[in-house]
């Protein structure tokens, strides 16, 4: 091998052996922490959709009609097969 094979070699097997995971450690607290004061997002996000008339906006019929007749605007009729087949080996 060369001499720059085994240079570059061997500084990625030192990276390596720095970059080795390291079992973390409980620090404990250091100076003063506050609680938390602003409000949950995500509490905030539910409450306010749970206050909303759902039924003013969404209407289950017109919905059910939209979603069973849905057609993509580029969708290519086939023909049908004249016969099965399989392309799998067994």
């Amino acid at each position: 091998m060369s001499r720059i094979t085994i240079t570059i070699f061997l500084s990625l097997f030192a990276l390596f052996l720095v970059s080795a995971p390291v079992p973390a450690q409980d620090l404990g607290r250091y100076g003063v922490v506050y609680p938390i004061v602003e409000p949950d997002a995500l509490a905030e996000m539910k409450a306010k959709a749970a206050r909303v008339n759902w039924g003013k906006y969404l209407n289950k019929d017109k919905m059910t009609r939209k979603i069973r007749g849905y057609k993509p605007k580029e969708l290519v009729k086939l023909p049908a097969a004249g016969h099965p087949r399989t392309f799998l080996r067994t």
